[in-house]
């Protein structure tokens, strides 16, 4: 009987390294390579084995199957065994499930995203069908590329596109401990990304951190197209139909069901800033129906005032110590973390009329930029720290 062999921890081994390199070995022996190399780094370890569906059942990997799927078609994803070898569940969402896989044809690894089956997912089916042909038809560098779609013996709707070896937008950038600086850069990246897509006559529609990845190289990659829409667009498929949206980063005139245009896209971007910002979402603790039936009525506190407002209780003091140390603000009060010029940018993107936000997200960035390059003056005063900050972020040049 082969076993595998002993071999040496690697510190400097990477998730996504390892994941490839356990490929090469039999299913059986995938969870001992992976556990040899990965001793004394078990939050790696948990990683890899999540990734390769190892981390709930000691079986074989093209027979992981979610039994919770394979009964829900005939065929099943054991249908695509043939293309794939798949691998773990990496994301979850109220009507589909993606899956890490690896293409035979081409040694590629994929994300295999695949819809729910049954009744109460049919009204998603057109929503999928439409990200398989709008990911078929874009080629860009900050849209998850598309490899393969499809439709399994029982009906069962998929999508394979390129697997982005890469955390969301916030988990990024709190992994990583990005100050504020640093944040600001990469929604610079973020604006120019989306405004690429409006370019090309595209809303996403659903723009929130869980569908903006960061790779490790620090590009921007948007995914999940289920709700995007081309020019012409259609106002009346999301009329009465909230649920199918994300409320908590949803414009006021979606939720309303009274149309939309790129500036909806503008709203989600201002909802994801206030987040980079402060970490608190500007609605935490908004019941779903007031998000959806209230949101006008709502008054949106500056991302500097619900900071402040963290100081109040024990809690809020707890949570404001671990929001300082991911954004190394050590040292730094909490009253001047956030300039008053960047939470006017914030407020009016998030604007409740269309209308009054920012026209496109050039402008938005631009606005971003003005900041960046210390062109506005805080309530700080003319402290010299002050002034040198705002002399080397002329010379800090931003994406």
């Amino acid at each position: 009987m082969n076993t595998a062999r002993p071999i040496p921890a690697d510190p400097d081994a990477t998730v996504d390294n390892l994941v490839e390199a356990a490929f090469d070995y039999p299913p059986q022996q995938q969870r001992l390579f992976l556990e040899n190399r990965c001793r004394n780094q078990p939050k790696i370890l948990a990683q890899c084995l999540a990734l390769l569906g190892l981390d709930e059942v000691d079986s074989v990997l093209c027979s992981n199957l979610d039994v919770e799927y394979a009964h829900e078609t005939r065929g099943g994803i054991a249908a695509l065994t043939d293309r794939y070898q798949l691998g773990g569940v990496v994301a979850r969402g109220g009507s589909s499930k993606v899956y890490y896989a690896r293409c035979r044809a081409t040694n590629q690894p994929v994300a295999l995203k695949l819809l729910k089956a049954g009744p109460a997912h049919v009204s998603w089916r057109q929503h999928f069908l439409r990200e398989q042909n709008l990911l078929a038809r874009l080629d860009h560098p900050n849209v998850v590329r598309f490899h393969d779609a499809g439709q399994l013996p029982g009906g069962q709707l998929y999508v394979a596109t390129e697997f982005i070896a890469g955390d969301s937008l916030l988990h990024h950038c709190d992994r990583h401990q990005l100050d504020l600086l640093q944040r600001l850069r990469l929604f610079r990246k973020l604006c120019a990304a989306v405004g690429d897509l409006h370019q090309q006559r595209l809303i996403h529609l659903d723009l929130k951190p869980d569908n903006i990845l960061v790779t490790p190289e620090g590009r921007i990659k948007l995914i999940d197209f289920g709700l995007a829409q081309l020019n012409p667009y259609h106002s009346d498929w999301i009329h009465g139909q909230p649920s199918m949206l994300t409320c908590e980063y949803a414009a006021p005139e979606l939720l309303g069901g009274e149309g939309f245009n790129h500036q909806s896209d503008i709203y989600a971007l201002g909802v994801v800033l206030y987040e980079l910002l402060c970490g608190i979402h500007p609605f935490e603790g908004v019941s779903t129906y007031d998000l959806v039936h209230k949101r006008r009525e709502q008054a949106v506190l500056a991302p500097s005032t619900s900071l402040k407002l963290l100081r109040i209780n024990e809690k809020g003091r707890a949570r404001l110590r671990g929001l300082t140390k991911a954004r190394r603000m050590q040292g730094i009060p909490v009253g001047e973390w956030i300039a008053p010029d960047l939470d006017a940018v914030v407020l009016r993107a998030m604007h409740p009329n269309h209308e009054e936000r920012f026209s496109d997200t050039k402008q938005l960035s631009q606005a971003v930029l003005r900041h960046l390059l210390g062109f506005t003056t805080p309530k700080r005063g003319n402290r010299l720290w002050q002034r040198t900050l705002a002399w080397l972020r002329r010379f800090d040049l931003v994406a």
